[in-house]
């Protein structure tokens, strides 16, 4: 049986309710807070924030916990509050892929609030994580009320179905190598910190969850990223990985020069 095949059995046998999950009420100041981040909030004034801090409660989540999962009815919208939640897919012929990862600010869950069908993906946490919850339905009463809210739902939408579209299509063009290479540059812009050497990502990531993120095994990006490593593209450090400064550069000169042809 094929690796991501085996890795799947495993997936699927972690329970998928919510419930399980310690909730509280979320601390009104800490709760304003987090949702100001949001880039659902953004352009909205304070009341607005603390009324929706209201609605919010903070839920729990441990490395590898689903928050959502791919077709349980779309009941409740998370914002990430802290830690990082990775998106993916389970198609029909078995094969796990990874749409993208997200972090503090991010929606999961968003579908709905416009009255999506069941999910269309699965939502994980990439590491232990809190996330603010609410029922779909109270969130909806909320925009009625504010118009800049739905507004800015639809920008950030918008944005994540992009980001969907560009990622799968770049797992089907071009090398394993170069999709591996090119995903650890756009986490590393996205959610990584200032290093010595150039931008490390902030989370840790197995070579099982990059291989879902670039439609390979475990085993190829085993190989690939040792060959990155030994290229000087990449340095990697108790599990964390970095991608180095003239990579880095580099990449925005070839992505120029792609934009000027």
């Amino acid at each position: 049986m094929a690796p991501w095949r085996r890795r799947v059995v495993v997936s699927l046998a972690v329970p998928t309710t919510v419930k399980e999950e310690r909730t509280r009420t979320s601390e009104p100041s800490r709760g304003i807070e987090s949702l100001a981040r949001s880039p659902l909030f953004f352009g909205v004034d304070r009341s607005v924030l603390q009324r929706g801090a209201a609605l919010f409660h903070t839920r729990t989540f441990h490395r590898g916990r689903p928050i959502l999962a791919q077709g349980e009815d779309a009941l409740l919208v998370h914002v990430i509050s802290d830690g990082f939640v990775r998106l993916n897919s389970l198609h029909s012929d078995g094969q796990e892929i990874t749409l993208g990862i997200v972090g503090i600010g991010d929606l999961v869950g968003e579908e709905a609030l416009v009255g999506e069908p069941p999910r269309p993906w699965t939502a994980t946490a990439l590491e232990d994580c809190q996330t603010l919850a609410v029922p779909a339905t109270q969130l909806v009463r909320l925009f009625r009320t504010n118009p800049t809210l739905a507004m800015n739902l639809a920008r950030y939408t918008s944005l994540r179905y992009a980001a969907i579209a560009t990622a799968l299509d770049n797992t089907v063009r071009g090398r394993v190598r170069e999709r591996l290479l090119g995903a650890l540059r756009r986490l590393a812009w996205q959610y990584g910190f200032r290093s010595a050497a150039g931008r490390s990502l902030a989370f840790r990531l197995t070579h099982a969850d990059i291989a879902n993120l670039v439609a390979s095994t475990r085993e190829t990006v085993t190989l690939e990223l040792a060959a990155l490593t030994r290229m000087g593209a990449i340095s990697r450090r108790n599990g964390t990985i970095t991608v180095l400064d003239h990579e880095l550069r580099s990449s925005r000169i070839r992505d120029r020069a792609r934009f000027r042809d």
